[in-house]
């Protein structure tokens, strides 16, 4: 069971806010019509309960209008942020290994 909210974002102005925060977030930007993209939600939801120390956002694409804008070529796209600026993009399915190493490298030492 998941204890921790992930955010669907419902606005581009939320989702500059949510990207523009000085802590790590991850935006995962998804389709309703993106079957994969569905499917992995409860997963996300659960490796998000092991990162307590990154802010985990929802994203649909059509909804917002942003395929182009975000320069997103593929779906599900992960991306995780920090301050505005774009650290990295994830592979779903290598999310966890991918935010283990990542927080062990940078130590997020500023949480």
């Amino acid at each position: 069971m998941s204890n921790k909210t992930i955010d669907q974002v419902l606005s581009t102005d939320d989702l500059e806010h949510q990207i523009n925060r000085p802590s790590y977030t991850l935006v995962y930007y998804y389709a309703t019509w993106c079957k994969p993209c569905i499917l992995f939600i409860p997963e996300l939801h659960k490796i998000s309960d092991q990162f307590t120390s990154i802010k985990f956002i929802l994203a649909e694409v059509d909804e917002l209008d942003i395929l182009e804008s975000y320069n997103i070529s593929k779906l599900p796209t992960i991306r995780l942020y920090k301050s505005g600026e774009l650290i990295t993009e994830l592979d779903k399915n290598k999310l966890v290994n991918q935010l283990t190493n990542y927080t062990n490298i940078n130590l997020l030492d500023d949480f």
